[in-house]
């Protein structure tokens, strides 16, 4: 049994990575430390026993050693039970195991991309090159710092554009934090580059790629005093009609978002005000009241 239960720790400390510096589950430790107990207990029992029988002495003697052997031999009976009910359990637990390490080495690596981004973005215009590779990151938070950093080099880093398009487009019709980066990254390279992909988007046939080209603007808006064109109204009075509820909230929002630049669209929000979606009827009377509040005259 000893020899049984030894086979399968050292094989869960194969999946364990101990070298790596991860701590061990505590029913691993358990185990081996019961295991090398029930070693020194069997390993004590065969000499007492040898003891016992080869050694020259008096029956009574003889007699205390049997006891001794047989307490011992108890002892690492036992504990070879106790070895392998904790190994069987620990054997259950391999594949939980065995994930959380993966997970654990995945966010140590990520964590590792990160401070290169860090370094590469103190490094200026000649890191632009490594740092348009880091876009295409499997790990969000790297592929974010690295937009960032980009953004922050302005048109020296005309050579990111097209790979920020493509992550933008990869979010086209989601309202998504990395779209949302890249977009004023592009805003920062290439302010034309950012207002032509918005504009193109525009006219998508999806109406929730038309709704976040509308969020792209209003963002513009509000972070690099970019003008809303007024081609956005007309589109976002349309999105009421939509039959999806969160593309008519969003637009209904949107409006608001525009302020007294968009009053062509109070018919048509106070039509969506009496949409059965209640959300929805919230974001219209919200909309409403920000068209109708004059600049530096708020209601």
């Amino acid at each position: 049994m000893h020899l049984a239960t030894w086979g399968m720790v050292l094989e869960c400390l194969e999946h364990t990575d101990i070298g790596m510096g991860i701590t061990a589950p505590p029913v691993l430790i358990a185990t081996v430390g019961v295991a090398l107990l029930g070693l020194l207990a069997t390993v004590a029992w065969i000499v007492l026993l040898l003891r016992a029988w080869l050694g020259r002495r008096e029956t009574i003697r003889k007699l205390r050693a049997l006891v001794q052997a047989v307490v011992v031999g108890g002892l690492a009976w036992v504990s070879g039970w106790i070895m392998f009910l904790g190994s069987v359990q620990l054997v259950g637990q391999g594949p939980k195991v065995e994930k959380m390490l993966q997970q654990e080495r995945v966010e140590e690596l990520a964590t590792i991309r990160r401070n290169r981004v860090a370094e590469l973005a103190r490094q200026g215009p000649g890191a632009i090159t490594a740092l348009v590779e880091v876009l295409n990151d499997e790990d969000q938070e790297v592929r974010l710092a690295a937009a960032r950093a980009l953004g922050e080099m302005g048109p020296q880093a005309l050579a990111a554009l097209s790979v920020l398009e493509k992550r933008l487009k990869l979010n086209a019709a989601t309202v998504s934090l990395e779209a949302s980066i890249c977009l004023l990254a592009m805003q920062k390279i290439a302010p034309q580059s950012a207002l032509d992909y918005l504009t193109a988007a525009l006219h998508e046939t999806d109406p929730r790629i038309r709704i976040q080209a509308v969020r792209g603007f209003c963002l513009l808006k509000r972070e690099a005093k970019t003008v809303v064109p007024k081609t956005v109204v007309p589109i976002l009075i349309a999105a009421l009609g939509e039959p999806d509820a969160e593309v008519r909230r969003a637009a209904a929002q949107q409006l608001g978002e525009i302020g007294p630049a968009a009053k062509e669209a109070i018919p048509a929000l106070l039509k969506a005000a009496e949409d059965p979606d209640r959300s929805i009827q919230m974001e219209s009377y919200t909309a409403l009241r920000q068209i109708q509040t004059e600049p530096g005259n708020p209601k």
